[in-house]
């Protein structure tokens, strides 16, 4: 009877220990896991931020390009009238 117990009290120990090292385990994996979203969020919205920095950039060159094409029209039409009245 008394064998009966040792092995009982040894299968319990074994049971608590693969327990635990499962969730040390699990808990490792959910570590690097949550260390690689991290990473990957961090990657993203530095692509972000380049992505609105451009834009910004793209918006302010076509400003600048439909302020010289209204010119160079402007520029045009007036050479084109004067051109007209010799």
């Amino acid at each position: 009877m008394h064998d009966m117990w040792v092995f009982a009290g040894g299968l319990v120990a074994a049971v608590f220990a693969f327990a635990r090292l499962s969730l040390g385990q699990q808990r490792s994996l959910m570590d690097r896991l949550m260390s690689f979203l991290d990473g990957s969020m961090e990657r993203h919205e530095t692509a972000a931020n380049r992505l609105v920095d451009s834009m910004e950039q793209v918006k302010l060159s076509l400003a600048e390009t439909n302020v010289s094409m209204r010119r160079l029209l402007e520029t045009s039409a007036v050479q084109f009238r004067h051109g007209d009245e010799e």
